[in-house]
């Protein structure tokens, strides 16, 4: 019977040869019937804590929010009565209407929380977007009409935001 030959072993590597591997965390969230991904680039509490919302996410209109504050809280919330187009003047009920119909999301979010002892500050990004459906909210009728709008905060550079 031959003798079996010995397998080569693998050339050994050393420290730091190759790239580093980093674990990765996630969860998933449900927000009325949407699912949202939210991802760490990094659980390593040497690095501190990285967090983004990996899609834009839509929250609903104004509408919607006071439906949800009725219902939840079995109350009508004094907003319903101030914000009535059908006790306004005709343009401004309109653009009441309009406003009030807006579809409000969340295009971007992102925290990045630095690690135990340093003196850099919590960073973070948050944008809104506003949505008008349809046609968008004519501001000047067949001249100049109004689709949508972004707005929010951040304290990061452009280059530390992570970009949906």
């Amino acid at each position: 019977m031959p003798k079996a030959k010995k397998a080569k072993s693998l050339p050994a590597k050393a420290a730091g040869d190759g790239p580093q591997v980093k674990p990765i965390f996630g969860v998933t969230l449900e927000l009325l019937d949407q699912e949202i991904p939210i991802s760490t680039d990094s659980v390593n509490p040497d690095d501190g804590f990285e967090f983004g919302l990996t899609n834009p996410v839509t929250l609903g209109t104004p509408d919607d929010f006071l439906k949800w504050v009725s219902d939840t809280f079995n109350i009508a919330p004094p907003l319903n009565e101030t914000l009535d187009p059908s006790k306004l003047p005709g343009p401004i009920a309109d653009l009441l209407n309009g406003i009030k119909k807006v579809e409000i999301g969340i295009i971007q979010a992102h925290v990045k929380v630095p690690p135990k002892g340093s003196q850099d500050p919590v960073g973070f990004t948050l944008i809104f977007s506003a949505t008008f459906p349809g046609d968008g909210l004519p501001l000047i009728p067949g001249v100049l009409t109004l689709k949508g709008c972004v707005a929010g905060a951040s304290n990061e550079n452009a280059s530390a935001r992570v970009q949906s």
